[in-house]
């Protein structure tokens, strides 16, 4: 299990009662190991959180490097440190009309807005990582329709709760 080096959150110091700051996190789609990159992302635009978003994860390697191996692809959250599992499968093809994986598409839904790493394991190593930053969505109020007697919140027609005032 590697480190993520950016889960320090805001906090209080216990001895001073102060607030420490969370260190800012800078987007980042290529990673490189001994000066050569391994692995760009490419993420589709205005990543937005709960929304479904594309991308495309370019192995620079050669298939070789994966074949009949397990490769693991989490989002792991900078400020709250909550992980998600993005994809988990055993490798023995290459990606559609390509050599290697230089086309590994995934599609992905995060919940909370913010940056986060994209850790790519390889049969349980650490292999390589990306940091994107997801939007938080537009929080709208949703529209107010009757039924009969009663007020709903919600789309006409599709869903809706009952509005039960205070």
């Amino acid at each position: 299990m590697s480190v993520c080096p950016f889960l320090l959150v805001d906090r209080l110091d216990w001895r001073t009662g102060e607030g420490i700051a969370a260190p800012v996190v800078a987007e980042r789609t290529i990673y490189e190991r001994n000066g050569k990159v391994i692995l760009e992302v490419y993420p589709q635009p205005e990543l937005v959180a709960g929304q479904y978003a594309g991308f495309i994860f370019s192995f620079k390697e050669p298939l070789s490097t994966f074949k009949d191996k397990s490769l693991i692809i989490q989002a792991i959250h900078a400020k709250t440190g909550a992980i998600e599992s993005l994809s988990a499968k055993v490798i023995h093809t290459p990606s559609p009309g390509y050599e290697g994986l230089e086309r590994y598409n995934l599609g992905i839904v995060l919940p909370i807005g913010g940056p986060w790493r994209l850790e790519v394991t390889l049969d349980g190593s650490f292999y390589a990582d990306a940091i994107v930053q997801f939007h938080e969505p537009d929080w709208t109020e949703s529209g107010r329709f009757f039924s009969g007697s009663y007020e709903l919140v919600g789309t006409e027609s599709r869903t809706g709760i009952i509005d039960v005032p205070f």
